[in-house]
């Protein structure tokens, strides 16, 4: 995906939910980085998101934000600049 360009996510059976991530950003990152209230979801469980800055991004974990437990991925996309 080019810089500035959007992603739509998905989260399967998380319709109106707001999501938690962990994630690295390859060749920056040795261990995963907590975002709380990554995006929250409509109702069909989708969510669409800008991203500005290049790098390989690796999610590694995410969780319904009103919960404490991480369910584990794994889900990469490159941004160019």
């Amino acid at each position: 995906m080019k810089r500035g360009g959007w992603a739509t996510i998905e989260v399967f059976g998380g319709g109106e939910m707001e999501v938690d991530c962990q994630y690295l950003l390859a060749g920056e990152m040795s261990r995963p980085r907590t975002v709380v209230s990554w995006l929250s979801t409509d109702a069909a469980g989708l969510e669409r998101l800008q991203v500005n800055r290049p790098g390989r991004y690796v999610i590694t974990a995410v969780r319904n934000a009103l919960r404490s437990d991480w369910v584990p991925i794994r889900y990469e996309w490159e941004c160019v600049p």
